[in-house]
């Protein structure tokens, strides 16, 4: 795992087998299976790129990846819950923003590194040796006590790119127990790694809010929310598509809003047909 600062005010880290927005520009093109390998990567390791003269394959490898972009490209270009959902959520959410002004560098090259060299040899050579690492006992009762919550599914992008929790805590644990060369995986790694993943999760909420990743349901949303009090109607909605989109795609995002708690409708009486009036909840 990588926690890395930038020069800019602020930037957002992804540390996953994924990368920043060049790698989600590219894997809209037709055809394009960038956003199939990365899945690989993350799920098994096992990657094939079929080609006719010299196919690629690789078995159980270990990816790592590292992107940045700013919060403002990345609303440009990761919008929709579908994009989330298969490339997203195989990102660890990381936003950053430098601590410190080094106009002249930080002069790492007179940093001594022995001792993390050291520790990092003696983590690979245990890692290659110890087999299975299980939660011992405390382990297992603060997963267990934290496990509800880790997988309790939410709303939106937000929810859409969090949606691996149990998986990353998982391995951020297993990382640290490793990196310890522990023969289990205690309480201490499992703390670390939800402190870890609390973080990234904040950077999620920061970064998407209460996007719902639907083009309909968020415009329909934004304007409510400036209606204030007022609210509006049904063809006050109608018109803010300029009644490009149907009456059924209209319901649906509503319908969706609602379910999340995100906007409300209440009645009015009318002497012709029942009229609605929608507000931001």
């Amino acid at each position: 795992m990588n926690f890395s600062t930038t020069g800019s005010a602020l930037s957002v880290s992804l540390i996953s087998p994924s990368t920043g927005s060049p790698a989600r520009k590219s894997t809209r093109r037709d055809g394009n299976t960038l956003s199939a390998v990365f899945r690989q990567c993350f799920d098994t390791g096992d990657l094939r790129i079929a080609n006719k003269n010299s196919p690629a394959l690789a078995t159980g490898a270990h990816v790592s990846c590292i992107g940045h972009i700013t919060k403002q490209e990345l609303a440009r270009t990761l919008t929709e819950t579908e994009c989330a959902n298969g490339f997203g959520n195989r990102i660890l959410w990381v936003c950053v923003q430098r601590s410190k002004e080094l106009p002249h560098g930080g002069n790492t090259d007179l940093v001594d590194w022995s001792d993390i060299e050291v520790a990092f040899k003696q983590a690979i050579a245990f890692a290659q040796d110890c087999g299975e690492l299980r939660r011992d006992n405390d382990a297992r009762e603060l997963w267990a006590a934290g496990y509800r919550t880790l997988s309790m599914a939410k709303p939106g992008l937000f929810g859409a790119v969090t949606s691996r929790a149990e998986a990353y805590v998982a391995r951020l644990a297993l990382v640290y127990a490793i990196l310890d060369c522990s023969e289990s995986i205690r309480r201490v790694h499992l703390e670390a790694a939800l402190a870890a993943w609390r973080h990234s999760e904040d950077s999620a909420r920061f970064i998407f809010g209460e996007n719902l990743g639907d083009s309909v349901a968020d415009e329909i949303r934004a304007a409510l929310a400036e209606a204030g009090e007022q609210g509006m109607t049904r063809t006050e909605i109608s018109e803010l598509f300029k009644r490009n989109k149907s009456r059924a795609e209209i319901e649906r995002a509503l319908v969706l809003l609602r379910e999340y708690g995100m906007a409300r409708m209440q009645p009015e009486p009318t002497t012709g047909r029942a009229s609605e009036r929608w507000f931001t909840s």
